[in-house]
């Protein structure tokens, strides 16, 4: 019986520590210290890079949008203002 009760008194003391580890790694806000901070994101109007800009907007960097069009540079420009209110973005209509 003690046994029984050691054993499992040290798997929930396991458990719980297991429990602990396991965390979501964007559960907690980390401030990139990204204010003031000028990005330049080419390929930026949609996909990955839209996905880049938009982040780098809401940790406070300037951002600047690049697209082939001045359309799709707009409409990238307006989505990420949609999500991060303060973020301070430009576009540039370039094919590099």
């Amino acid at each position: 019986m003690k046994t029984d009760r050691r054993t499992k008194k040290r798997n929930q003391q396991r458990d719980k520590h297991a429990q602990q580890a396991i965390k979501d790694p964007w559960e907690d806000d980390v401030d990139l210290k990204l204010t003031g901070k000028i990005a330049l994101v080419t390929g930026s109007t949609a996909g990955i890079g839209f996905a880049i800009a938009n982040s780098l907007a809401s940790e406070g960097a300037h951002v600047f949008v690049n697209g082939r069009t001045q359309e799709r540079v707009n409409a990238a420009m307006a989505a990420i203002r949609l999500s991060a209110t303060k973020a301070k973005v430009d576009g540039i209509a370039a094919d590099f």
